[in-house]
Formats: structure tokens, sequence, C-alpha cells
């Protein structure tokens, strides 16, 4: 509340105030052109590289424990086709996380699916660079 004993108007800090309020809502609104409006930023999704075909191998929710990591993974900035993937970083080996059947949601390996459990990364794959950078 404004003292009048001071000899303050009241208008002129309504008025100030506006002016404040407006001059910050202009420079949020100002910066939101200069950031960079990323689609995969806002889902979460950070690209690590592409494919050969040019489709964009994506990662998110990276959790580390000792030298194993695992995240989720797409390709198409998370089409709805997303898995997981687990890396070993002390032996640079890697598997993947079932998507359905019994074992949905585990990194287990299974005999109807032996490619399921761990196995080399390979140099110049996609793997490969979504390992470095949850690495190291």
């Amino acid at each position: 509340m404004v003292n009048m004993s001071d000899g303050e108007d009241p208008h002129y800090t309504f008025r100030s105030m506006k002016l404040f309020s407006s001059i910050a809502a202009a420079a949020v609104i100002g910066a939101s052109f200069l950031v960079p409006n990323s689609v995969e930023a806002k889902k979460g999704w950070i690209k690590i590289t592409q494919n050969t075909s040019g489709e964009g191998y994506y990662i998110k929710d990276v959790r580390c424990g000792g030298p194993i990591c695992e995240f989720d993974f797409s390709f198409d900035n998370g089409n709805n086709k997303d898995t997981g993937l687990q890396v070993n970083c002390n032996n640079w080996t890697r598997r993947l996380r079932h998507v359905s059947g019994d074992f949905a949601g585990t990194f287990r390996s299974v005999p109807a699916q032996p490619y399921m459990g761990w196995e080399t990364i390979s140099p110049a794959t996609v793997h490969n660079a979504a390992a470095e950078y949850v690495c190291r």
C-alpha cells in the first residue's frame, strides 16, 4: 500500500508496475523466438546419431548403476517403436529389452530369442554411438 504522506502518487506506482510487467512479458515472448523449438527436447529424446538410411537414433531416460547403463531408444524421434538397451561399459557389450510376450520389459535371454543375450557392440553402429554417449 502506498503511503500518501510520503508524497508518492499511487497512479505513478501503478503505471510503473504495469510498464514493468509489459516489458517482462515482451522479453519472455521475444526469447521464445530465439530458442529453437526442438521436438525431441520436448519429449526428452536426445539425438545421438543416424543410421545408414538417414533415420535419427534417439535415446532418453538414461540410468546407470556401476558399469551397466540402460536407456530407451528409438528411430525417427520416438515414433512409438521405442525399446530399451542395456550397455556394459566395462566389456562393451549390449542387450535389448523385450517389448512383448511373457518377458516384456526385461533384459533376459530366452531360448526362443537367443539374440536377446549380451552381444559385443560393433564399431561404427548406432548402438556404439549410444554406448559412447552414456559410458563416457
